[in-house]
């Protein structure tokens, strides 16, 4: 029994494994098929009444914060939220590092070494969806998201983790493909939110509001992978919603 047991112990790790490269395989074809080559921005911005309140934010990330296929960079989630924060008093200043295709490992890498100033008052990590999309561990991931927000904390008062939305929205992407991907987003999107428990972090909640306006097909840009203005709308809501409650510390 024991023998025979082991044998199907190893002959259904053999077809995980399998499965799992042929997801991998489908999720590359996806991902790198030939699609509209699409301008991306810098968010950065200064924004609000020359009297507000200072108010420096962080932003590092993927192509969340680079906006392609928008008709302009304010359209960008980043840009967005920084104008709510401005409607609150607040003369907002936004530093982004953020790259297109970024993982986490490109963060700690790279984006890290590209910040401009020793402090800031916000600092918002938006990175994941390429992790859970080109097959990273997931167990890697968090040990890298946590060392990433730790040395982020250092030179910032609050930051704030994006978590990982529903990749199962990606039109580019099909069954079974999406149902495979909607799990594993909410896997990333539990390692984010492992990490800011640890470390009394904010985590915005993507999986509360956002699915209803991502599950329209028509919201993403001509690329069929990133979301268009009335994406980027959403996830500044989110955003926000995140930051409100703590935006009163900085007027002291």
């Amino acid at each position: 029994m024991a023998t025979g047991t082991s044998a199907l112990v190893r002959t259904v790790g053999r077809l995980g494994v399998a499965a799992a490269g042929i997801v991998a395989t489908e999720a590359a074809y996806a991902i790198l098929r030939r699609a509209p080559e699409q301008e991306e921005f810098d968010a950065s911005v200064v924004i609000g009444a020359p009297d507000g309140v200072p108010i420096s934010i962080l932003v590092m990330g993927d192509s969340s914060c680079t906006g392609p296929g928008l008709a302009h960079p304010d359209e960008i989630w980043v840009r967005q939220t920084a104008a709510d924060v401005a409607t609150m008093g607040f003369l907002v200043d936004v530093d982004s590092t953020a790259v297109g295709g970024a993982t986490v490992g490109d963060l700690l890498e790279d984006q890290i070494f590209r910040i401009e100033r020793e402090r800031y008052d916000v600092a918002l990590i938006s990175i994941g969806g390429n992790d859970a999309l080109k097959g990273g561990i997931l167990r890697t991931f968090e040990h890298d998201l946590e060392r990433l927000a730790r040395l982020i904390q250092e030179r910032a008062d609050l930051v704030v983790l994006s978590g990982v939305g529903d990749l199962g929205t990606i039109p580019r992407l099909l069954p079974p493909l999406r149902d495979l991907l909607r799990a594993r987003a909410r896997r990333f999107d539990a390692a984010h939110a492992r990490v800011a428990d640890r470390l009394g972090v904010v985590k915005a909640d993507q999986w509360a509001t956002a699915p209803g306006v991502f599950a329209d097909p028509s919201i993403f840009t001509p690329d069929r992978f990133h979301p268009g203005a009335i994406g980027h709308r959403a996830w500044a809501d989110i955003a926000t919603s995140a930051l409100h409650p703590h935006l009163d510390r900085f007027k002291v």
